[in-house]
């Protein structure tokens, strides 16, 4: 199960799917990503013990029929009361994939939000020799998704030539990830499109012999 909210600026989706569209170069992407891990909520992160402020106005605005909604009136750079963070994880439970627009938010903000879904996963690296696994960058819990290189032409990111196909993140682990969270720092003018499809939908609307 997944959902996002990163370097993108969108966030939200259980069994969520995700392409870039074939044939795009996009060079102006940027995302992070923060995995979740499938276990139950733990304490959050230490270094966010901010003080909660209260959200007078929430709003959640469907999307689309089967998968998404925009969610206002929510300040991710500010830890979330008990109240606003059961609004937002019910708002999930409803629609899978959530918006958050016009946020500005650094690495820790998005730690926090993420923290509130459950353990932030930390990165599983290749195993020694494996192919390609001495080309990838060094990431953690924050993945740049980017075809920008540094100065040196070295990528800075990855995943940034349309290579992430419609999938469902740690679908193989034994406790797949829960969700993950998506913020965009640099969106092209055309092109680069995340894209959800909801494998609830998909399930009900089997045979009830297929299913």
């Amino acid at each position: 199960m997944a959902a996002w909210s990163g370097r993108v600026k969108s966030a939200g989706v259980n069994p969520a799917m995700r392409p870039f569209r074939p044939g795009t170069r996009i060079d102006k992407v940027a995302l992070k990503v923060v995995p979740i891990s499938g276990r139950s909520a733990s304490l959050r992160e230490k270094n966010m013990a901010l003080v909660a402020e209260k959200t007078s106005t929430v709003s959640v605005t469907k999307l689309h029929p089967v998968i998404g909604a925009e969610v206002r009136g929510v300040d991710l750079s500010r830890p979330l009361d008990d109240d606003t963070v059961r609004r937002v994880r019910q708002a999930w439970y409803d629609h899978t994939v959530l918006v958050f627009r016009d946020q500005k938010l650094s690495e820790d903000d998005q730690r926090r939000f993420a923290s509130y879904f459950g353990p932030v996963a930390k990165r599983v690296p290749p195993r020694p020799g494996a192919v390609g696994a001495d080309t990838l960058i060094e990431w953690d819990d924050m993945l740049l998704v980017t075809d920008n290189v540094d100065a040196n032409g070295k990528p800075i990111g990855a995943l940034g030539h349309g290579e992430m196909w419609f999938h469902s993140d740690k679908c193989y682990h034994r406790k797949p990830h829960r969700a993950s969270f998506l913020y965009g720092i640099e969106i092209p003018t055309e092109g680069g499109h995340t894209k959800f499809s909801s494998s609830y939908a998909a399930y009900e609307r089997l045979p009830a012999d297929v299913q």
